[in-house]
């Protein structure tokens, strides 16, 4: 008996080939606790494949009982994965796997941090709630080991970064300004904090908000905009000078113009001159 590939996970179509059978017979093919019939042409061979979910060996039986058996047995790759690979903090998730050994205990690690334990009692695969911890955003990964802490796999997922975006990113005291958050912990509390004054938000399930305030009477330059709760981030907004409009470009002596003042601090003094 002869097959390929010698390993791999759960779902790896295995492809099996025997020669030296009786001609013209039904042949069990066994992989593991998996089976399936084959026939045997006129030379004796046949072929068969199988969709593997568990390994061991693999064996051919004949319609007289007799068996060959593979010189090697097929190995299961254990294989595990999070639903969905991208999602944000604070947020339940499913860890799956398959391929395990059964009725083994495994563990389940988040980087150094043990998280939890699964017994799998009569089978080679799970499935378990995971809540994704307050921690920075990119990729970051599950490992499931055994009893003697050997890594059996890997499971890769992506936590979105939590970010504030502001539009405008530059304005003049009293414009509208309209804060855009995602990546924060979903149905969560967080406060905006801009030049003394604060706004609340509340993140929706997935982990975004909206909101607005207003720019407030600070002096130009660059300012921190931070949102604050289970996480803290920080943008910059920048408040530009007052602007100085006239009504008329040009005038003859005696003729009134009107100056208009925008973006200036409420009830602050403001000198006019004429150069």
């Amino acid at each position: 008996i002869n097959f390929w590939p010698k390993s791999g996970v759960s779902g790896t179509v295995v492809y099996i080939q025997g020669s030296g059978f009786p001609p013209n017979n039904f042949i069990q093919v066994f992989l593991g606790e998996e089976q399936t019939i084959a026939s045997s042409d006129m030379n004796g061979g046949f072929s068969t494949s199988f969709v593997a979910r568990t390994g061991g060996k693999i064996i051919a039986r004949d319609g007289q009982g007799r068996e060959a058996v593979a010189g090697q047995e097929f190995e299961l790759i254990p294989k595990a994965w999070l639903e969905p690979f991208q999602t944000i903090v604070n947020k339940m998730i499913k860890l799956k796997g398959t391929g395990f050994p059964k009725n083994e205990t495994i563990l389940i690690y988040f980087g150094e941090d043990k998280i939890s334990s699964y017994f799998l009692a009569d089978r080679n695969d799970f499935e378990i709630n995971f809540l994704v911890p307050i921690v920075p955003g990119g990729y970051k990964f599950i490992d499931i080991k055994n009893g003697a802490l050997t890594t059996l796999a890997r499971a890769d997922f992506y936590v979105e970064p939590q970010t504030i975006y502001l539009s405008p990113s530059q304005g003049r005291v009293g414009d509208l300004v309209r804060a855009i958050g995602s990546g924060f912990p979903a149905n969560s509390s967080v406060v905006i904090n801009f030049g003394g004054k604060s706004l609340t938000a509340t993140p929706d399930s997935n982990g975004s908000f909206q909101t607005r305030f207003t720019v407030p009477p600070l002096e130009p330059g660059r300012y921190g905009v931070e949102v604050t709760g289970p996480v803290r981030v920080l943008s910059v907004f920048e408040i530009l000078r007052p602007t100085l409009t006239l009504s008329a470009s040009q005038v003859r002596i005696g003729e009134k113009i009107t100056i208009e003042i925008t973006g200036a601090r409420p009830f602050s003094p403001v000198g006019i001159f004429l150069d």
